[in-house]
C-alpha cells in the first residue's frame, strides 16, 4: 500500500528534478544553484541535526544513550542517514521516492559510508525488519496525506526496540486566512487546480504543491502510553512563512521495560 498516490508523484518529481530543495526548502539547495561547497553546507545541517537530537536524548531521556541500529523514516539523499551511519552500526534509510534513494545511495558511496540500508516506504513499512534503538523522522511526516500519518507513526512506534527511543517530528495545527486554507485545500485535493496555478505563475516546470498538513497529537500520545514509552519530552517548533503558521513539535519518547507491550 503506497502512502498516496499524489504525494509519492510529487516526491517522486522532486527526487528526480530537485532532490536537495526536496529536503530543505532553501533557494541555496535548488538544482540549479547546487556547488560542491553548498552540497557540504547541506550536509552540514544534517550532522548539526543529529548531535542536536543525541544531546536531546541524553539529557532528557537516557543518559548513556548510544545506538547501533537507527531508522530514517523520509531519509531523502541521506541528510540525517550519513551522520548516524558515523555513530551507529547500522542505519536505515525508508523513503518513499526511488530517485532520492538512489541519491542517497551515491552520496553514501562518495562518504565512504557502507553501513546503510536504503529501503522503499510504505504505510506498513513492510519492507523494513526488525527492531532499532532509534527510530527518527524529521520534517517529513507532515507531507504525508493527513489519513496515512497515523498509522505511519504506529508503524515507526512499533519498530523502537527496548530502551530504544522515538524522534519523531510532526505539525499539529495550520494558522492561515480563510481565503489561504481554501486554495491550499483546493490545491491539495484537486491536482488539476495546482498544476493551473503553476501554469499560470509561469512554473510549468516546478515540483507540484508540497503538502503541509497538521496531525492529530491525542492518538500519537495514547500510542506511546500504550506501547510502553514511559518517559517523553516534546520540543515546540514553527515551519511557517509570512503568510502562514505551522507549529509542529519535536517528541522524544523512551520505550521502557515492561510497559505497555
Amino acid at each position: 500500500m503506497a502512502i498516496g498516490i499524489g504525494s509519492d508523484r510529487t516526491w517522486e518529481t522532486y527526487g528526480a528534478e530537485d532532490p536537495y530543495f526536496g529536503v530543505l526548502t532553501d533557494p541555496r539547495f535548488h538544482a540549479s544553484e547546487m556547488t560542491a561547497q553548498r552540497r557540504a553546507e547541506f550536509f552540514a545541517t544534517g550532522t548539526v541535526h543529529v548531535d542536536k537530537v543525541l544531546e536531546t536524548i541524553r539529557q532528557r531521556l537516557d543518559h548513556g544513550f548510544q545506538p547501533r541500529r537507527a531508522l530514517d523514516f523520509g531519509c531523502g539523499v541521506g541528510r540525517i542517514a550519513l551522520p548516524l551511519a558515523r555513530v551507529c552500526a547500522h542505519v536505515t534509510g525508508v523513503d518513499i521516492s526511488p530517485s532520492m534513494l538512489r541519491e542517497a545511495g551515491e552520496n553514501a558511496r562518495q562518504a565512504g559510508l557502507a553501513n546503510i540500508e536504503w529501503l522503499l516506504s510504505d504505510n506498513r513499512l513492510s519492507r523494513v525488519p526488525g527492531r532499532f534503538d532509534l527510530v527518527h523522522s524529521y520534517i517529513v511526516l507532515q507531507h504525508l496525506p493527513r489519513a496515512a500519518t497515523e498509522s505511519v507513526l504506529r508503524q515507526l512506534l512499533d519498530r523502537v526496540e527496548e530502551n530504544g527511543v522515538a524522534a519523531v517530528h510532526l505539525l499539529y495545527q495550520r494558522r492561515e486566512s480563510p481565503a489561504r486554507a481554501l486554495a491550499y485545500w483546493a490545491r491539495r485535493e484537486v491536482p488539476l487546480v495546482d498544476r493551473m496555478l503553476r501554469l499560470v505563475r509561469g512554473a510549468g516546470a516546478a515540483p507540484r504543491l508540497m503538502q503541509m498538513n497538521p496531525t492529530r497529537l491525542a492518538p500519537l500520545f495514547e500510542s506511546l502510553q500504550a506501547g510502553g514509552f514511559g518517559r517523553v519530552y516534546v520540543e515546540f517548533s514553527d515551519h511557517g512563512n509570512a503568510h502562514t503558521s505551522v507549529p509542529g513539535v519535536f517528541v522524544f519518547a523512551r520505550r521502557t521495560p515492561g510497559l505497555g507491550w
